[in-house]
């Protein structure tokens, strides 16, 4: 401050520190307001940032974190009837000796083996009431499961919930996925306990393989806008490598985990863990089909670009059915860059 004789006065302290702290304010307030400015347009570009916020947005709007909960219960009730069925299947045509054999065969071992010894241990005529009331459960749980799966589909693709429908083959898709899962799960436990983990580990790929062809083909019985297959590609792909990886974190190393927390929580740590598979696996069913649909909607069709290959492009002009089958026509251009 100046005097009227032109003199300088020193500022007071305090009015310097306020000064000071209005000033910091006012730039905090502006960079927070350019960064949520910039998040916000990130949504039109397309980058990686812009497709993880469509990916997110888009995961909230069809709830899938709450459907995949739903998943993950009904995947339990699935795979709990279906163990049933085919424990009882087998204990009803060759005994309790085909129950330790399929037990042993699987690598089964410790409390887990003890409860199934303990649980087949039934007449015949038990047998076939328990093997008919488990395939019942199976069925209902099969069609509540393929409902879900569309419900969320429905959600991710934005159509009306009126789409959301259980077809025959999609409940019979879904029921050879979740077997195909049992029965790969089962395969990696037994190539762990005969030939150990390097063995195992290089299996992984056949697992990968397996998983993406089973959930190709169930996400093309769900609801969705287009016929292109191409389309359900990034899903399959995204699902097989997610699950494998969560199979080999509960085959190769959970075990070990489980074995010392047996001691001190008993039967509840291996309930612990099943529960938190199922939850994971629901999670990236629900997931993947949202990865479906952004990405589609946002980079085009995946067989649009396959077919405007050279050499590739002449096959839909001269063969309209494939032009009909990967729904060339109908496929949507990606998303483009605001002006």
């Amino acid at each position: 401050m100046t005097t009227a004789e032109g003199e300088e006065r020193p500022v007071e302290p305090s009015r310097r520190t306020a000064a000071l702290a209005e000033r910091a304010r006012e730039e905090a307030a502006t960079r927070l307001s350019r960064a949520e400015t910039w998040v916000d347009g990130a949504a039109h570009r397309r980058t990686a940032w812009d497709t993880v916020v469509a990916l997110r947005d888009r995961d909230r709007e069809a709830f899938a974190s709450v459907l995949g909960s739903a998943l993950a219960l009904r995947l339990f009730l699935f795979s709990v009837a279906l163990v049933v069925s085919v424990m009882s299947a087998i204990s009803l045509i060759f005994g309790r000796a085909g129950i330790d054999d399929l037990v042993s065969g699987v690598g089964m071992t410790g409390e887990m083996a003890e409860q199934v010894a303990t649980a087949t241990r039934t007449s015949t005529g038990r047998d076939l009431g328990v093997l008919v009331s488990s395939i019942v459960v199976a069925l209902m749980a099969g069609r509540s499961l393929t409902k879900v799966l569309a419900a969320c589909s429905a959600g991710a693709w934005k159509l009306p919930a009126v789409e959301a429908k259980a077809s025959i083959k999609a409940v019979t898709r879904v029921t050879a996925l979740i077997a195909l899962t049992v029965i790969a799960a089962s395969g990696l436990n037994r190539l762990r306990s005969e030939f150990g983990l390097a063995v195992a580990t290089s299996s992984l790929a056949l697992n990968v393989a397996m998983l993406a062809a089973g959930w190709f083909f169930v996400t093309l019985a769900l609801p969705r806008p287009t016929r292109d297959p191409g389309a359900m590609l990034p899903g399959a792909a995204a699902f097989a490598v997610v699950l494998t990886l969560v199979q080999w974190f509960m085959h190769y190393y959970l075990p070990y985990k489980i074995e010392s927390a047996s001691e001190t929580m008993g039967s509840l740590s291996v309930t612990v863990a099943s529960l938190g598979y199922l939850f994971a696996v629901g999670r990236v069913m629900a997931g993947t089909v949202v990865l479906n649909a952004v990405l589609y909607e946002r980079f085009g069709s995946l067989s649009s670009f396959v077919f405007d290959l050279p050499g590739v492009r002449r096959l839909p002009v001269r063969y309209p059915k494939v032009a009909t089958f990967f729904d060339l026509d109908g496929a949507p251009p990606p998303t483009d860059p605001p002006a």
